[in-house]
C-alpha cells in the first residue's frame, strides 16, 4: 500500500511541476525544431541538444520558420511538436513508435494489445536492466529509482495517455507486475 501512496504523491508533485513549468518548456521547445526545419523527425531528435547551447540566437528566429518546422516532428509532444508516441503492450514486450524524443513534455498513447493486464512505468536510470535494484518477489524496486510517472494496471484492450516531463537522459519503460519484467517486458527510451 505504501508504494501506491508514494506513486500517488509523486504523480501530484510531477503534475504541479509540469503546470508551473509548462509555459517555459513550451517556449523552449518551439525554438528547437528551427535547427533542422527540413530534417526527418529522427534527425530533429538528435539535433535538439544543440538547440540548448544557443537559446538567445534562436529566440530571434522568424516566427514563419518556426511555424513551418513544427509540423515535421510527430512522434512526441515537446513544445512545438504535434503528437504522442504510440506505445503498444503485449505479453512481455513493448512496441514504441519512437525510442527517443526531445526533452520536455512527452506524451505516450498506450494501448494494451495483450490478453492480460499490464502497466507502463517510466523510470530514469543509467543502470543496465540486469543491474536494477530488485525486490524479494522479483519486481524492480521502484522506490530506489526515479519514477517519472506511470499508467498502472491497464486491462486488455484499454488505451490511455501518459504525459511525463523528461530531462535529457536515459529512461526505461517497464511493466512491473509480478513476473512481467523478468520475462523481458522492458525497453529503453532517451530524451535528447
Amino acid at each position: 500500500m505504501s508504494i501506491l501512496v508514494r506513486r500517488f504523491c509523486r504523480f501530484f508533485v510531477h503534475l504541479a511541476v509540469v503546470a508551473l513549468l509548462a509555459p517555459v518548456l513550451a517556449a523552449c521547445g518551439q525554438s528547437a525544431p528551427t535547427t533542422a526545419p527540413t530534417a526527418a523527425p529522427a534527425a530533429q531528435a538528435t539535433a535538439a541538444p544543440a538547440a540548448t547551447t544557443a537559446p538567445a540566437a534562436q529566440a530571434t528566429t522568424a516566427p514563419a520558420a518556426q511555424a513551418t518546422a513544427a509540423p515535421a516532428a510527430t512522434t512526441a509532444t515537446s513544445g512545438g511538436t504535434s503528437g504522442p508516441i504510440t506505445a503498444g503492450m503485449k505479453e512481455y514486450a513493448f512496441d514504441l513508435s519512437s525510442s527517443s524524443a526531445p526533452a520536455g513534455k512527452v506524451t505516450f498513447k498506450i494501448t494494451n494489445n495483450g490478453k492480460i493486464t499490464h502497466e507502463f512505468v517510466v523510470l530514469q536510470t543509467d543502470l543496465a536492466f540486469d543491474k536494477l535494484p530488485m525486490t524479494a518477489d522479483g519486481s524492480v524496486d521502484e522506490d530506489k529509482l526515479t519514477s517519472m510517472g506511470e499508467q498502472g494496471d491497464m486491462d486488455a484492450g484499454q488505451t490511455k495517455d501518459l504525459t511525463v516531463d523528461l530531462k535529457p537522459g536515459r529512461y526505461i519503460i517497464i511493466c512491473n507486475l509480478p513476473g512481467h519484467f523478468k520475462q523481458g517486458m522492458h525497453t529503453e527510451f532517451k530524451a535528447t
